[in-house]
């Protein structure tokens, strides 16, 4: 505000500024317009971060990585995605330049800290831990107050070494509004809730809703007026229609041939078969030792598809068979591989519980090198 009331006075630019918009006397623009973390985090900072690792040009830098390039590609195309990711993971080498937001967006918050864990030296791994964990927090559904000091705090830790670890050239404006991110966040909420992926994945949806050039306009203006239509009347069905209505209305819109439906919002995907479980699961289900089960490999909930067949799954580059789940007393999230699904009234699916390591990826790339970095923030 200062600068652009100093270009009004001289008449002339001051700082890049111009001068004063008419909006300013009405509109707090600067609260109004939050960071947009698609491109400021994932196609800056972090697509900065990545080409600078592997650019030639910096091979005489202690965080280079061109020389382990076919390792750390060969690590990353060997990682298996689950349903939510819309991606696969593309090669640094042939594709980095060609990479989406959604993909940086899975290289910083899945792929790269384990991957890079054994070639990025620990001080450079640390600083980056650091901005890893602070997105990680920034993204959460629900976040307290002591998170957003926290991620706040390391965002300006990441940000003050940035010259220090990577030289003056690496204080660019994408750089700058990192410590600005939090401040947006207790403003408008987490970061996914003012993102430009949503923005996107609409102009995406857009393209589906006319046919032919004639009337675009018209034609896309009614297939949203029948979309909005449908979903007005859905939960108005759901209340007055019997469940065998309901059924036929789902079967109705089975998305694929092979698909049966089984609940709302649930279908099994391919045949069932009747198997002999192994101890584990007949011990878990109080089954006798000669007694089978009908059951199936794939089912299709919710939109996601789950899978026990983990060698289909690697073929695709997808693992379908890990799922997470709330324990009704506790509300805590657990992570568990599908072991079997069982036909029943209803399906449920046997797991094998993951549990948590003892430490942490960012614990164990951060607490050796902490030490270093506090002796390399200014005081």
């Amino acid at each position: 505000v200062l600068a652009a009331k100093e270009a009004e006075q001289k008449n002339e630019p001051v700082l890049g500024v111009k001068g004063l918009l008419p909006l300013n006397t009405t509109l707090d623009l600067v609260a109004s317009i939050p960071v947009d973390y698609m491109h400021a985090v994932l196609e800056g900072a972090t697509k900065w971060l990545t080409n600078g690792w592997f650019s030639s040009e910096n091979h005489h830098q202690p965080y280079y990585l061109g020389c382990s390039l076919a390792q750390i590609d060969s690590l990353l195309l060997q990682q298996h995605h689950p349903q939510e990711f819309s991606r696969p993971p593309r090669s640094i080498k042939k594709h980095l330049k060609f990479w989406k937001a959604s993909e940086f967006r899975n290289w910083l918050l899945y792929y790269s800290l384990p991957i890079l864990l054994n070639f990025l030296p620990p001080l450079y791994r640390h600083h980056y831990a650091l901005l890893i964990c602070a997105v990680h927090i920034l993204l959460k559904d629900y976040i307290t107050y002591a998170s957003l000091d926290a991620a706040e705090q390391m965002l300006a830790d990441f940000h003050r070494l940035l010259p220090e670890l990577y030289g003056e050239h690496s204080c660019t404006a994408n750089a700058h509004l990192l410590t600005h991110l939090t401040k947006y966040v207790r403003l408008w909420g987490p970061l996914w809730t003012h993102s430009a992926f949503r923005f996107e994945n609409k102009n995406g949806q857009l393209k589906y809703l006319f046919h032919g050039k004639p009337d675009i306009v018209h034609q896309t203006l009614f297939n949203i007026s029948v979309s909005y239509s449908l979903q007005l009347l859905h939960p108005q069905l759901m209340e007055h229609e019997s469940d065998s209505c309901m059924s036929f209305i789902y079967q109705s819109v089975t998305p694929r041939s092979n698909m049966t439906h089984s609940g709302r919002n649930m279908y099994i995907v391919g045949q069932s078969y009747v198997t002999l479980p192994r101890a584990e699961v007949r011990n878990a289900l109080a089954m006798d030792c000669d007694e089978r089960v009908e059951a199936f490999s794939r089912l299709y909930k919710d939109g996601t598809l789950y899978s026990t067949d983990y060698t289909r799954a690697s073929r695709n580059k997808r693992d379908d068979t890990i799922c997470s789940f709330c324990d009704a007393s506790s509300g805590f999230i657990y992570f568990g591989r599908i072991e079997l699904f069982v036909m029943s009234p209803t399906p449920f699916a046997l797991l094998h519980m993951l549990q948590p390591l003892d430490k942490t990826l960012i614990n164990e790339a951060g607490h050796p090198c902490r030490p270093q970095l506090n002796s390399l923030l200014p005081s």
